[in-house]
C-alpha cells in the first residue's frame, strides 16, 4: 500500500498502519470469586508480536486472564507488566490495547467507517486523520466499499471485520481477543481465522487470543497456553502440544488419542493389557502410566501377521467414512477403546463392525505419562 497516514502517538507518517509489538509478562497472577480460584498464580511472557492463544473448556479461567491483562478485573495477587511497564492497577482507557469482543460492541447509530475513526478521535486524533488511517484500515480488511453501511447492514462476518480494523487502527502494542468468532459458522470462522493471522502480521502487534477451539487454536498461534482449572498445564508450540504432551490432560484436549492404562517396569519396559513395549520409557520411575496413542500412528490389521512394533487384539465397534480416511473404534480385550484413523488408500474395504482385528504401533508412537 503506497498511502500515507499520520500517526496518533508521534505524528510521524507510514504507508501503513504498524504497531511497535509489545512484550507482555504475567507473573504469579491469582484471581478468585469468593472461595471459587479461578486463576492459580499464571506465569505468561510474551514476545513482541507473538500470536499467544489461551486454550481451555470454558471455567478454565483463560477469559478471567484476558480480563486482568485488559484491565477489567484487578488480580488478587501478581504483576502483569506491558514492555516493562508495571499495568496492574492501571485503568483499562490507559493501557493503549486493543480489544476484539465476540460480540462485535460496534456502534449500531454509526457507519462501519465511523465505528473505526471512534478509537482514534477518543485519543485526540483530528478528524481528516482519523478518518485516513480509517479509511487505510478498512482497507486492509477489504471493506472500503462498505464503508457508509450501518452494522445491522452488514453480515456477520463483515462486522467482524469492522471491530477488527477498529481494535488495530490506534496501533495497539498489544491486542486482544476474547472468541472473536464463536458466533460464526464453520466456513467463516476458517476465512476469518486466515484474515486475522494476514492482519496481525501485517500491523505487527502481539496478540492474546481466547478460544476454546482447538483447531482454531493449532491454525493461529504461535504458541499455545492450555487452561484447566485455573492452571496453565502446558504452554507450547501446537507441533510440541500435540507431539509432546506433559499431561493426560493436554493430551485427551489437543487433538485425537487413546488412552491406555499400563506399567512401567524397572529398565523401561512398558506392559499393558494384551500388549507390551520394550524399553520405551528409560527415564521414567517405575509404576503406573498411561499410553496416549495419536489415531493416525495406528493401523487396523485382520491378523498379527507381518505385525511388528506393538499390537492388541481387538473388535471393531464403529466405523465412520471421512472421505480422506476411515476412522475406527476399536475394543480391546480388556474393554479399552483405541482409535485409528486409516488413508483410503490403505482401507479400499474397510473392516466392518464386530470384526476381530488387530491394532499396531511402532513403539516410539506411544507417548507414556507417569500417573
Amino acid at each position: 500500500m503506497t498511502t500515507t497516514t499520520t500517526n496518533a502517538g508521534n505524528g510521524t507518517t507510514s504507508g501503513q498502519l504498524h504497531a511497535k509489538g509489545a512484550e507482555l509478562r504475567l507473573q504469579g497472577v491469582r484471581k478468585s470469586f469468593g472461595d471459587s480460584v479461578a486463576v492459580h498464580g499464571v506465569d505468561l511472557d510474551l514476545r513482541p508480536g507473538e500470536f499467544l492463544t489461551m486454550l481451555g473448556p470454558s471455567g478454565s479461567g483463560k477469559t478471567t486472564t484476558l480480563n486482568m491483562i485488559a484491565g477489567f478485573l484487578e488480580p488478587d495477587s501478581g504483576v502483569v507488566t506491558l514492555s516493562g511497564k508495571d499495568i496492574t492497577h492501571t485503568p483499562p482507557h490507559k493501557r493503549d490495547i486493543g480489544m476484539v469482543f465476540q460480540n462485535y460492541a460496534l456502534f449500531p447509530h454509526l457507519s462501519a467507517l465511523k465505528n473505526v475513526m471512534f478509537p482514534l478521535q477518543m485519543r485526540g486524533v483530528d478528524k481528516k486523520s482519523a478518518r485516513r488511517r480509517a479509511e487505510l484500515a478498512l482497507e486492509m480488511v477489504e471493506l472500503s466499499h462498505l464503508a457508509k453501511r450501518l452494522p445491522k447492514q452488514l453480515s456477520g462476518g463483515q462486522q467482524q471485520r469492522v471491530a477488527l480494523a477498529r481494535a488495530f487502527v490506534f496501533e495497539p502494542g498489544l491486542l486482544l481477543m476474547d472468541e472473536p468468532l464463536g458466533a460464526l459458522d464453520k466456513r467463516l470462522r476458517e476465512t476469518m481465522q486466515v484474515e486475522i493471522m494476514r492482519v496481525c502480521r501485517e500491523v505487527g502487534s502481539t496478540v492474546v487470543y481466547v478460544t476454546h477451539d482447538q483447531d482454531e487454536a493449532l491454525t493461529m498461534s504461535d504458541r499455545i497456553a492450555v487452561y484447566n482449572h485455573g492452571y496453565v498445564e502446558q504452554l507450547d508450540t501446537a507441533e510440541g502440544l500435540y507431539e509432546r504432551p506433559t499431561t493426560t490432560f493436554v493430551a485427551g484436549f489437543i487433538g485425537d488419542s487413546s488412552m491406555l492404562s499400563c506399567q512401567v517396569r524397572p529398565g523401561g519396559d512398558v506392559v499393558g493389557s494384551g500388549w507390551h513395549t520394550a524399553a520405551s520409557a528409560r527415564d521414567m520411575e517405575p509404576g503406573k502410566a498411561t499410553l496416549v496413542l495419536r489415531p493416525e500412528s495406528v493401523t487396523v490389521r485382520a491378523d498379527g501377521t507381518g505385525v511388528g512394533g506393538c499390537s492388541v487384539q481387538a473388535t471393531v465397534s464403529d466405523v465412520f467414512y471421512l472421505g480422506s480416511h476411515v476412522k475406527y473404534l476399536l475394543r480391546t480385550e480388556a474393554g479399552e477403546t483405541v482409535q485409528a484413523h486409516v488413508p483410503r488408500s490403505e482401507a479400499p474395504t474397510p473392516f466392518a463392525r464386530g470384526a476381530s482385528v488387530v491394532a499396531a504401533w511402532k513403539p516410539e508412537a506411544g507417548i507414556v505419562l507417569a500417573e
